[in-house]
């Protein structure tokens, strides 16, 4: 019988892979998880599967290198999820997003070297982040371009968009790849992009194959609607149970590849049992681009709210305009593609917050900080 270790494994995506793993296999699971208040709340509800004979949870801190070691014992697959997560935030708790993303990293693998049996695949949850802006097509010259990220002073000028630098005309988003040059523009996206390095890197040098999934903007049931910093379904949800305003960045048209935690599981299922070698990196997606203010709407109307969604002008530094993934090498390699439409998932993500607790919405308080750092204008 196989041994998984889940980092994070108590996590919104973490807990949703662990259920899956019991009930579609036979393979026992160690948990690290720090429980953090940040996306847990004070007080942590144990989930009933914790209760499993074949679960052991390890309390504490992927940066505490005795207890992995302790949890690396027989274990023959790492499932690597634990991180801090949030553009905005990173921007100004950058030594805490190094040191949990990068560093904690840097623990696990030196304590996967130390061992007699090492693990035979790492498999890592990357972000969408790390492309920064991603692939875009100048439709006049044909030309596609992944262009540097925008700063304060462009933002400050209401220029979103990106314009071809031969011409002047609009660039248009496109699927992004894997082979695209990847140029991340929060610190967030920096520490994923360390530590997708880390593992190319460890992984060739030891002989260990590697699944590295860039996930794009994963929502779904058991996200979590206490943590302001991340999340932009879960944000919305908490305002529109309130009937508070909904307020939607820059022009509103700003586009994201929304993919349910369902499809998300699958790829690291197809990961997990994979019986040839992977040793690649690949996006896991819809391969749709829905309008961030779509989504709004969308949600509004499965909460029967009452909110106003006002498009605001304001922004904040690290932000992408656009984001689509290509799923062609995914589709390839593992047979991936995504089963829930984005409709489908809103109403089972509304369905389930409609059996939550209303929690405090601190997106003001959220926003306040980055003002404060100048990072939101």
């Amino acid at each position: 019988m196989k041994k998984v270790l889940v980092t994070g494994g108590l996590g919104f995506i973490g807990s949703n892979y662990i259920k899956t793993l019991l009930t579609e296999s036979d393979m026992d699971i160690n948990i690290l998880d720090n429980l953090s208040s940040q996306i847990h709340g004070d007080v942590f509800n144990f989930p009933n599967f914790l209760d499993n004979s074949r679960i052991k949870l390890f309390r504490g801190s992927i940066n505490d290198k005795f207890l992995v070691r302790k949890a690396l014992i027989d274990v023959d697959i790492v499932i690597h999820l634990a991180a801090e997560t949030g553009t905005g935030q990173s921007m100004y708790e950058i030594s805490s997003y190094n040191y949990v993303n990068s560093q904690g990293t840097a623990v696990l693998l030196e304590e996967i070297l130390n061992l007699q049996q090492r693990p035979s695949r790492i498999i890592l949850a990357s972000s969408r982040s790390v492309y920064g802006e991603g692939l875009y097509l100048c439709q006049d010259t044909g030309v596609y371009s992944n262009p540097n990220s925008r700063n304060y002073e462009s933002l400050s000028r209401k220029e979103w968009n990106y314009y071809c630098s031969n011409c002047d005309d609009l660039l248009v988003p496109k699927p992004t790849s894997e082979d695209t040059i990847c140029k991340p523009a929060s610190m967030y996206a920096v520490t994923k992009k360390n530590q997708e390095d880390m593992i190319v890197t460890f992984c060739a040098a030891n002989k260990i194959d590697f699944s590295i999934l860039r996930f794009q903007n994963v929502y779904g049931e058991g996200q979590s609607l206490q943590n302001p910093y991340t999340g932009i379904l879960s944000i919305f949800s908490n305002r529109l149970r309130t009937n508070d305003q909904i307020p939607i960045f820059e022009d509103g048209q700003m586009t994201r590849d929304f993919v349910h935690v369902s499809d998300v599981v699958n790829s690291m299922m197809l990961s997990t049992f994979y019986s040839e070698k992977i040793s690649k990196i690949m996006n896991v997606g819809s391969g749709i681009a829905s309008k961030i203010i779509d989504v709004a709407e969308m949600l509004k109307v499965e909460f029967d709210s009452l909110s106003e969604i006002v498009v605001t002008e304001q922004f904040r530094v690290g932000d992408i305009r656009n984001n689509c993934a290509d799923l062609t090498l995914i589709s390839e390699v593992l047979d991936y593609s995504p089963r829930v439409t984005l409709a489908d998932g809103i109403s089972l993500f509304a369905e389930w917050v409609l059996n939550q607790d209303v929690h405090d919405d601190k997106l003001d308080m959220v926003n306040d900080e980055l003002r404060a750092k100048n990072l939101m204008g």
